[in-house]
């Protein structure tokens, strides 16, 4: 007995055994003759490839040059100087958060917002 289905035969390409009237028959697969659809003189007169351009090879670089160091420039709190003008400096602010924002009416004193009381 031949466990092999008729599908599995077929995809596996090779013959399928039936069995009719207690005989049992071989029966091979179809073959089809492959014909050229086109004419293959044309084919071989075509150009490779004939709408990519020419491309020359990119250039490996083994390694990538280091980039130059920039120096930090310091940063200075406050307006810069003008000529004829006194320095003007900027206030100092509490850092953030938190902070306290003082005199305000109808905002209730909420403790993580308010700074640590010095002891």
């Amino acid at each position: 007995m031949d466990f092999l289905s008729h599908a599995d035969a077929r995809q596996l390409g090779g013959s399928k055994a039936t069995e009719e009237n207690g005989e049992k028959e071989e029966v091979k697969g179809f073959t089809t003759e492959t014909k050229p659809s086109v004419n293959l003189g044309e084919i071989k007169n075509l150009p490779s490839f004939p709408n990519i351009p020419y491309l020359a090879p990119i250039i490996q670089i083994p390694f990538a040059p280091p980039l130059p160091k920039i120096p930090q420039i310091p940063f200075t709190p406050g307006v810069p100087q003008l000529p004829g003008f006194p320095a003007f400096p900027l206030p100092n602010f509490p850092p953030f958060p938190p902070f306290n924002i003082p005199n305000v009416p109808n905002i209730p004193n909420i403790p993580f917002l308010a700074p640590p009381v010095p002891v």
